[in-house]
């Protein structure tokens, strides 16, 4: 199946209202690079809130201090489950997220965070279903044409 799923959908139209379009916390996250110009020192923080979710996935994999920051590693959470970005990956969203609780687990984001994550593993689950429905589809498609599988 191409393109999103109505769940990851659901996690673009809910994101702006929960709140998610920035966060408000401290420790914007510089990415660690010591050769950078100037328009390379905008914080992770600034590209999460403009909307530049691999560049903030970037940011966040080239500095690893940023991983023990509870704001940094929302955003980089929130960035790795946004579709249409080279970065995107819902696995390592699944992983920041579930890191977020266990070392944050007062996390102001906690609520969102299970909500998230019970929204990207309902979305791993219809991704299964749907692989398995494909195969029993090819399967009855043989017979109907008597080519036994």
């Amino acid at each position: 199946m191409s393109g999103p799923l109505p769940g990851r959908l659901c996690l673009l139209l809910m994101l702006p209202a929960l709140g998610i379009g920035g966060c408000a916390s401290s420790g914007g996250g510089r990415a660690a690079n010591p050769a950078a110009s100037p328009s390379d020192s905008r914080t992770m923080r600034d590209m999460y809130e403009a909307g530049e979710f691999a560049e903030t996935m970037r940011a966040f994999l080239a500095d690893p201090a940023l991983a023990s920051q509870e704001s940094a590693l929302f955003r980089a959470a929130v960035a790795s489950a946004m579709p249409g970005h080279a970065e995107s990956d819902n696995i390592r969203a699944l992983d920041l997220f579930t890191r977020l609780l266990v070392e944050f687990p007062e996390s102001e984001h906690r609520t969102t965070v299970r909500l998230i994550l019970g929204m990207l593993e309902e979305e791993a689950a219809l991704r299964r279903s749907n692989g398995r429905l494909e195969r029993e589809l090819e399967q009855l498609k043989a017979i109907d044409l008597g080519d036994s599988p």
